[in-house]
């Protein structure tokens, strides 16, 4: 009799303690993150993305570009953030943040071109030096609306790494020429209109 109210109460104590945790893991601010320690609507925090085709056998480098998030507040159990490129002009979105889950939306072109992507945070060490390397991975997908379902730009995975830089507010970025093989990649006339759904 002593030994199953022994169990019962370890079991119980066992559950209460893992609800706890559970429920800690749950709340905000998310670390790492996106900006991490940064107050609501403080400075761009810059981050590198290289895409990869996903399509491809040996998954082919596809684009670079940089993107500045800025942390906007919690919802609920999600960090949010707004973001925009400080590579390429005019494209911009949202983000929300789980734990070190990252789903973005935005539009390249407005109201015609659109990505989403979805990611993943990891932090690891440098052994060189004893500092947090921020990077992540996930995937990356674009399309350009037409009249049917839209034309798909691309499938792609991505390495995410966070660059250390603060971006300037987009009202005041001046931007620069974006690499040309990016410049090519996205242009209309090289979609993929193998990808165009009938």
């Amino acid at each position: 009799m002593k030994t199953h109210f022994s169990k019962v109460l370890f079991l119980t104590a066992l559950f209460g303690v893992s609800l706890i945790s559970f429920s800690v893991l749950a709340v905000p601010p998310h670390t790492p993150g996106l900006t991490t320690g940064a107050p609501v609507g403080a400075t761009w925090h810059e981050w590198e993305v290289r895409a990869y085709n996903d399509r491809s056998p040996t998954h082919r480098y596809m684009a670079r570009q940089t993107i500045c998030f800025r942390y906007v507040g919690t919802v609920g159990t999600h960090d949010s953030y707004e973001w925009y490129s400080n590579s390429y002009f005019n494209w911009n979105g949202r983000a929300t943040q789980e734990g070190d889950q990252i789903s973005m939306h935005g539009d390249f072109w407005n109201e015609v071109g659109h990505d989403g992507m979805t990611w993943q945070l990891t932090t690891q060490e440098n052994a060189a030096n004893s500092k947090l390397l921020e990077q992540g991975a996930g995937h990356w997908y674009e399309w350009i609306e037409n009249a049917a379902l839209g034309w798909s730009v691309g499938f792609a995975n991505t390495l995410w790494t966070k660059t250390g830089k603060k971006c300037e507010d987009p009202a005041t970025h001046r931007f620069q020429s974006a690499a040309v093989e990016d410049q090519e990649y996205i242009s209309p006339q090289n979609i993929d209109r193998r990808n165009i759904e009938k």
